[in-house]
């Protein structure tokens, strides 16, 4: 009989108990592309909006609100550069242009602003154009070749600079607009193919809250009432073999019609020109308008998705219909052109055009930057999540209709 005392070594037959083997802890998930982006533009942004608080409490009560308002534009905008950064980075190798041939061009277009600025001196000190000396070669810049070379690559470079920096918040500015769309446009598009079911008599009077909500939805998108949202059809579009000329010549149209509205509005008006000049307000606008593709850009995913509703005679498209909501929202002719000839009872003529010509100077260039920046590098990826997302969401929608059916 076996006892402790007289334990012998184990029989051969008596197998081990298996140890238990610990799990290895997987590994934590990658974070996604757009919360990195995200992370350097909040720190940027906190670190710029601290350092122009710090100077203008240093100047003191003597700055303007026009300086301080231009102060504080100018470090929500400075931020977009390091998140541009960060987007370029990431995005740079998924553009239809390749980026070597963007920068390409933007060397090109660096030097035909170099040459205008060259013609421009010389047509000043050479000929006496444009208010010139009356004896133009006695001060002449181009009595030293050496010097007029080393001004024009100096000038070459210093364009291309300020266009790569350029491009590069532009991409920054973008990228929020297709991070906000990513996270938001599936939903709508969900909603959106809710309506006929949720601006029903019947819903309306059980959650009126929830109908407003849907009747919003409904107005935005100028959806009419007649049509069935159920039928409501989204694209899986591929990538893109070339550039989308067409749409991004349509995307500066509306850009440039709205800017000139938002222009008009905010520099001609009689009670923002009690307090500004129109130099002034056309300075604040010329900052903040490069924040306008935001108003204008996001309509585009939908057109890029074709997302449409088929109706009895013909087939409606979200794009067309927020489209049209936006044009009858913000174009109000009558309004601007009475604000125009209210202005020019206080103002010269010529010094309107005259800011007008600079604000547009600037405002073409950064809206043609970013507009490109938006269907080059973010549109093709943008449309596919979208679709994506949408369809996961459409999926989970289906399976608990059937559940609740069943």
């Amino acid at each position: 009989m076996w006892s402790p005392a007289n334990r012998g070594p184990r029989s051969a037959h008596m197998a081990k108990a298996p140890r238990k083997r610990k799990k290895k802890a997987k590994p934590p998930a990658p974070m996604h592309p757009d919360r990195k982006v995200f992370l350097v533009w909040i720190i940027a942004l906190v670190l710029a909006v601290a350092l122009i608080t710090a100077t203008l409490r240093q100047l003191g009560p003597d700055v303007g609100a026009a300086d301080v308002i231009m102060a504080y534009l100018g470090a929500f905008t400075f931020s977009f550069f390091p998140a541009g950064c960060a987007a370029f980075r990431i995005h740079r190798l998924k553009g239809i242009m390749p980026t070597r041939r963007v920068l390409r061009w933007l060397a090109v277009f660096a030097l035909a602003l170099d040459l205008v600025i060259m013609i421009f001196i010389f047509l000043q000190y050479e000929l006496g154009w444009f208010g010139g000396s009356p004896d133009p070669r006695a001060v002449s810049p181009y009595a030293d070749p050496v010097a007029v070379a080393v001004a024009t690559f100096a000038l070459f470079i210093a364009f291309f600079v300020i266009l790569l920096t350029y491009l590069v918040a532009g991409i920054g500015i973008i990228w929020l607009i297709a991070a906000v769309e990513r996270w938001l446009a599936p939903e709508a598009l969900l909603r959106v193919r809710r309506l006929s079911r949720a601006t029903t008599d019947r819903m309306r009077r059980k959650d009126l809250v929830r109908f407003a909500k849907y009747s919003a939805l409904r107005w935005i998108f100028n959806i009419p009432e007649v049509l069935d949202t159920e039928g409501l059809r989204v694209g899986v579009p591929g990538p893109s073999k070339r550039f989308p000329w067409k749409a991004f010549s349509r995307a500066m149209t509306w850009s440039v019609l709205l800017g000139t509205v938002i222009a008009i509005s905010v520099s001609l008006d009689p009670f923002l020109r009690e307090s500004f000049s129109i130099e002034q307000l056309l300075s604040i606008v010329s900052v903040a308008s490069m924040f306008i593709p935001w108003l204008v850009l996001p309509w585009f995913i939908f057109r890029r998705l074709g997302a449409t509703i088929p109706g009895q005679r013909r087939v409606f498209s979200l794009y067309d219909g927020l489209r049209s909501r936006v044009y009858g929202t913000l174009v109000a002719v009558g309004t601007l052109i009475l604000m125009i000839r209210l202005a020019l009872r206080e103002v010269p003529l010529s010094t309107i055009l005259s800011a007008f010509f600079s604000y547009y100077a600037a405002f073409l260039l950064l809206a043609t930057i970013f507009t490109f920046a938006y269907f080059n590098y973010f549109e093709d990826n943008l449309a596919s999540d979208v679709a994506g997302a949408y369809g996961r969401l459409r999926e989970k929608e289906q399976g608990r209709r059937a559940d609740e059916e069943e």
